[in-house]
């Protein structure tokens, strides 16, 4: 039950991180442009 969703959830909350940590590197250049 709720053990079962809490691992999904951190599973899936550390995939999207993780997804995120690499567009952040391979996209640095452009958004410190957008940024700018």
């Amino acid at each position: 039950g709720g053990v079962h969703w809490s691992v999904s959830a951190m599973e899936l909350l550390l995939s999207f991180l993780f997804v995120l940590l690499i567009f952040y590197k391979s996209n640095d250049c452009l958004y410190l442009e957008m940024d700018l």
